[in-house]
């Protein structure tokens, strides 16, 4: 059998864990590379960005060498002592990517994301939940993994939780029918766990468990899922794809050309951003290299990424 290609992260620093109220979280990466070029991400993309905000056009964000976009795929695990979550599972090991754009970035990896999780103190049989805020191929890889040449689920103790309308959007017979990713991504990554029994659907307003709840995002996706956690007076939001990279949140009105709204995705950015200025809500963004997390501050007329101590990143 022939090797899997090493996606090496640029970093293999532990991010270290913080606490929303009762829940611990940590940060799984698979891997962090390059992406793509400005200008290919977001169709509105003028340079001058990266002069009014020299951060941005640091390592965190912008890969010289490349002259492309940074891009972290990782998992979002939330523990509290009773309960064990993975919020999106990536793209997983094996599976046939080969998407047009894409090159070979998400085809056939082979990352140690599990061993990663062992490093945390997590197996899979521990896992209690896996939630995923949408269906993309690069969200729910490690849904399953290959055994003896099928697809099982990873996590074999863990309830899966879909959003209700996006299972009826890419799982009906006429999504299917249209052949190529999205029918292979149904079939190694959703079907497997759904004919096991596991999956629960989510929607819009669903408290899952008490301080855990789902918001809608659209825009990237019609029926994107946000989470919201709060706990003991603090509030946590995991922003899927809202955000892709740091950028969208000084132009909040640069949609990515994933989003199949722009204009919607630009609605609930400019909403998420508002309120978690307002209220002091931590981002955990999908796709956010180092810092992966932060606040949200005003500017001026629009917002700015922040430490947790509210210090603008970037500034003196």
């Amino acid at each position: 059998m022939t090797a899997l290609p090493e996606r090496t992260p640029r970093s293999n620093d532990q991010m270290p864990s913080i606490n929303i109220g009762r829940f611990r979280i940590d940060r799984v990466e698979e891997f962090l590379l390059p992406g793509f070029a400005p200008d290919a991400l977001y169709p509105a993309f003028d340079p001058s960005v990266f002069k009014e905000w020299s951060w941005l056009a640091g390592p965190s964000v912008y890969d010289p060498v490349s002259k492309n976009l940074m891009s972290s795929l990782h998992s979002w695990i939330l523990r509290d002592g009773q309960k064990t979550i993975i919020i999106d599972t990536g793209v997983g090991n094996g599976k046939k990517r080969d998407y047009p754009g894409f090159g070979d970035r998400f085809h056939m990896v082979n990352t140690p994301y599990l061993d990663r999780l062992a490093a945390i103190g997590i197996k899979p049989s521990d896992v209690t939940h896996v939630v995923i805020t949408h269906l993309h191929m690069d969200h729910v890889g490690w849904n399953t993994i290959d055994v003896k040449g099928s697809w099982v689920p990873t996590f074999p103790n863990a309830r899966y939780v879909f959003g209700r309308e996006d299972m009826e959007r890419v799982l009906s017979p006429a999504f299917l029918a249209k052949g190529g990713m999205a029918e292979r991504v149904a079939h190694d990554s959703l079907l497997p766990v759904i004919d096991a029994g596991l999956v629960d659907p989510s929607e819009p307003g669903q408290e899952l468990f008490p301080g855990f709840s789902f918001e809608a995002a659209p825009g990237h996706t019609p029926d994107q899922l946000a989470i919201r956690v709060r706990s003991d007076g603090a509030e946590a939001l995991f922003t899927a794809d809202a955000f892709h990279t740091p950028i969208q949140i000084v132009r909040p009105d640069w949609s990515s050309r994933f989003a199949l709204d722009p204009k919607a995705a630009q609605r609930t950015r400019e909403g998420i951003l508002e309120r978690a200025a307002k209220e002091g809500t931590i981002l955990f963004p999908s796709h956010f290299c180092d810092p992966f997390y932060g606040r949200i501050v005003r500017y001026g007329s629009g917002y700015r990424f922040a430490g947790l101590d509210g210090k603008i990143l970037g500034s003196a």
